[in-house]
């Protein structure tokens, strides 16, 4: 299966193709360190300044890889398939190498984050719960209103015949 990333992320790794093994390498570290502690925007200075970029483009590409990563991860990818999936995205033969490598190594490692990631998002069963929680994070994220609409479709579960008196 190969995967199919949207659009502006696969210019977030654009950048990356163009890149000799050895930065995508250190690239690599930056994104499993994204993974486990977050974004480093002292790295991404440094880096900027090294390859002669801006941040921004240091810090999408990172970003990018994560995601490509995480996505592999999500589906469930096979090291085939990434590799299929890199050499469609551009990148060169070393380069998907060394991806690969990372992705089999590094694999249970992703896809932990990948489900801590899951864990976060709150999930509800009932509409009233749903709607305090957002209700209280309005309230919690400054004092301007907040106003809540709430739409409701009734469908009758039986049809309904209506008959002239």
């Amino acid at each position: 299966m190969l995967l199919i990333l949207k659009q502006a992320h696969k210019q977030h790794l654009v950048f990356l193709t163009k890149q000799t093994t050895q930065v995508l390498q250190d690239f690599c570290k930056l994104a499993l360190d994204y993974l486990q502690k977050g974004p480093n925007l002292k790295f991404y200075s440094s880096a900027a300044q090294k390859l002669e970029v801006q941040p921004e483009v240091i810090k999408s590409s990172i970003q990018g890889l994560v995601n490509f990563f995480l996505e592999s991860c999500r589906h469930r990818l096979n090291v085939n398939d990434f590799r299929d999936s890199a050499v469609a995205l551009g990148f060169t033969e070393e380069q998907e190498s060394l991806l690969s490598k990372l992705y089999a190594v590094k694999k249970q490692d992703i896809s932990k984050a990948l489900a801590d990631l899951n864990a976060k998002s709150p999930q509800y069963q009932h509409m009233e719960w749903r709607f305090e929680a957002q209700k209280v994070g309005a309230a919690a994220s400054g004092p301007e209103e907040s106003i809540k609409m709430v739409s409701l479709y009734f469908m009758p579960l039986i049809p309904i015949q209506v008959t002239a008196l």
